[in-house]
């Protein structure tokens, strides 16, 4: 069925819902709500220091920034707003959410807590048995040209230290730039010890580009998939693997395919093609896209005070785009409504409050794989074509078990 014929007999049943971007919670490690439990570090991998007594949880999480904040009164950073380098932590951001939680033996990180990342995946592996040798895991020994380190401070884990490789034991440090960093650190001691650390994987290679670091010492590719090496107490090392479940793409800011009126939204605004407000309708996500744990929450804002269907497909097309209405349709392959919301402040979100099922539920999703996401909304007003509708950017969204 032609997308313009299945969107002109939908019936649009309209809830009315508040939206709210913070499907995760970020308070230091009080709670773990849009979390996943990746496991504990006696059985994610030990190093020459690893210890059986020494054992910590460690959680991850991945987010599109959309005015999140921090609840509760944790330790550390003191917030994503102020002091900020200019560019991390917008809305739109990719974000990785690092967590930590103290199970049993020491409660002490020397120096703080580290997280290395393997670009190439091919630096940090689990060595075979607790206190073995074959771990990679030393900085000044493996490492290949890109990957960097952030480390927090022990008390009250701030951000402090920026490294990054220019190859095997070459690096150069940011030194104490507490503020400039694109990441943060929140603690809990209230609840037992516990860290969540935030990195803006958009904004790292650009906040430490080349004015910093003289080539070669420049990050590298931040791509779907890259190994880290998470340092917690007891100074074990753990090691985990991670593959981007949200990926946007098919923006209206003029790359891929042209908006119908060349209404192109601002390069890397990351949303869709412009509306009559003179913005575009940004689709981020938080959450967990699990079959067994499914949090995902699906975000539309940048809209009129319309009505917003979502809608979800099972393939992307080219990925540019298609002009439809005052927008691109990104979607292909078989179509499935989420769900028909009101929006308030030119937002909504699926689930929500008065429309709890979840997204797997409502899309009929059964089997792992990549599902793509947009939101259509109405805009009445005179702007574009005669259509009266426009378009979000998309969303690809791995599902995994």
């Amino acid at each position: 069925m032609k997308i313009k014929r299945l969107l002109s007999v939908l019936s649009f049943a309209i809830i009315a819902t508040t939206a709210s971007a913070q499907a995760v919670d970020i308070n230091g490690g009080s709670s773990w709500n849009g979390w996943q439990l990746n496991g504990t570090s006696n059985t994610l991998g030990f190093y020459g220091g690893g210890s059986t007594a020494n054992v910590y949880e460690i959680y991850t999480t991945q987010f599109t920034f959309n005015n999140h904040n921090v609840t509760g009164s944790p330790g550390g950073s003191t917030g994503f707003t102020t002091p900020l380098t200019p560019g991390a932590f917008q809305n739109g951001n990719r974000i990785l959410g690092v967590g930590i939680r103290h199970i049993s033996g020491s409660t002490s990180i020397t120096g703080g807590a580290i997280v290395r990342f393997d670009l190439d995946n091919n630096s940090y592996s689990a060595a075979s048995s607790v206190g073995g040798n074959d771990g990679q895991v030393s900085s000044t020994l493996f490492a290949s040209q890109g990957d960097f380190n952030c480390q927090f401070f022990a008390a009250g884990v701030l951000p402090t230290t920026f490294v990054v490789f220019g190859g095997t034991g070459n690096f150069v440090s940011a030194g104490n730039q507490t503020g400039n960093h694109a990441f943060r650190g929140f603690s809990q001691s209230s609840t037992g010890v516990s860290y969540q650390m935030f990195f803006d994987l958009t904004a790292i290679p650009t906040v430490y580009d080349t004015g910093v670091f003289q080539a070669p010492y420049t990050v590298g590719t931040i791509g779907q998939t890259y190994t880290m090496s998470i340092r917690g107490f007891g100074n074990t090392d753990s090691v985990v693997s991670i593959v981007s479940p949200i990926t946007p793409f098919c923006f209206g800011d003029g790359t891929g395919s042209a908006c119908p009126c060349s209404n192109e939204a601002t390069p890397g605004s990351g949303t869709g093609c412009l509306n009559s407000l003179g913005t575009g309708g940004l689709l981020t996500a938080s959450g967990t896209a699990s079959l067994a744990n499914d949090t995902l929450v699906l975000l539309g804002s940048g809209m009129p005070n319309s009505f917003a269907l979502y809608l979800q497909g099972t393939q992307s097309g080219s990925g540019a785009g298609t002009a439809f209405g005052d927008g691109k349709m990104c979607l292909n392959g078989s179509l499935e409504r989420l769900g028909t919301f009101s929006n308030a402040a030119g937002a909504s979100s699926v689930p929500n409050g008065g429309s709890p099922t979840p997204v797997s539920v409502r899309g009929g999703v059964l089997t792992t794989g990549i599902r793509t996401y947009q939101v259509y909304y109405r805009d009445t007003a005179t702007f574009c074509t005669a259509d009266q509708f426009n378009l979000s950017n998309g969303l690809k969204v791995l599902w995994t078990p």
